[in-house]
């Protein structure tokens, strides 16, 4: 069985292999080849050892799992690439298990009330941990989040046996190709607005709740000066506009 393409951004295609995901970095054209190369190599290193340090952590990511040789990725049709050397794409790509569940952009609309809003409170824990060890998502909308649900299909089938994934439903963040370290308060706030605001656009029937159950779930040393923060960068927002 051949990879599917189950999605493509603007800097990766994501494939599908059983219960594998890979994400390949593509070439963009429009960059020096050299260059290219060096800005996608050091995102996937940067974006593997942010995931490396996650899972360390006890956040729930997907675990980093070793390249299957058996299976390549489909190349870009070399007629198109107008004498591009497509450099090797091992440095490119990222291995993860898959993790079986909805991605709340799609879903959470449709569940209970009181499921939306302890999903949201599971997902404020999460977040909690992330910032608590300095790491900012950067692009943390309910795109980027799934609700695991654990399956007797999905502990049998699991492509690593020996990953350990929690017994009932969990929130798990993915993407994590704009993510870095910072100590900065300010960081931290802006993943917050970032959530708040995916939550106002997409979820807006029931945006309000949905927050303040994140804030119950984000509770940490810092958490109260992030979220006064919060309110002073929303008011800076609107003195914009």
């Amino acid at each position: 069985m051949k990879p599917i393409l189950i999605q493509q951004g603007a800097e990766a295609k994501i494939f599908l292999n059983k219960n594998e995901v890979t994400k390949d970095r593509t070439p963009k054209l429009y960059r020096h080849p050299k260059l290219d190369k060096q800005i996608r190599t050091r995102r996937t290193r940067s974006e593997a050892k942010i995931l490396a340090k996650a899972k360390s952590i006890g956040v729930n990511v997907p675990k980093i799992l070793k390249p299957n040789t058996k299976y390549s990725m489909p190349q870009p049709n070399q007629q198109n690439m107008r004498g591009y050397q497509i450099p090797n794409t091992d440095k490119f790509k990222i291995n993860l298990e898959f993790i079986p569940g909805d991605r709340l952009s799609q879903t959470l609309n449709s569940y209970p009330e009181k499921k939306q809003l302890s999903t949201m409170q599971k997902l404020g824990h999460q977040v909690a941990k992330l910032h608590a060890n300095s790491i900012i998502h950067a692009d943390l909308t309910t795109s980027n989040v799934i609700l695991y649900r654990p399956t007797s299909e999905a502990t049998h089938k699991r492509s690593d046996p020996q990953a350990k994934r929690p017994t009932s439903e969990a929130t798990y963040l993915i993407d994590f190709g704009l993510s870095y370290i910072s100590t900065k308060t300010e960081d931290k706030t802006v993943d917050l607005h970032l959530m708040k605001q995916a939550l106002e656009a997409k979820h807006f029937q029931n945006a309000k709740k949905l927050f303040i159950a994140f804030k119950k779930g984000y509770q940490w040393k810092d958490s109260k000066k992030i979220l006064e923060r919060l309110i002073i960068v929303e008011k800076r927002g609107r003195y914009k506009h």
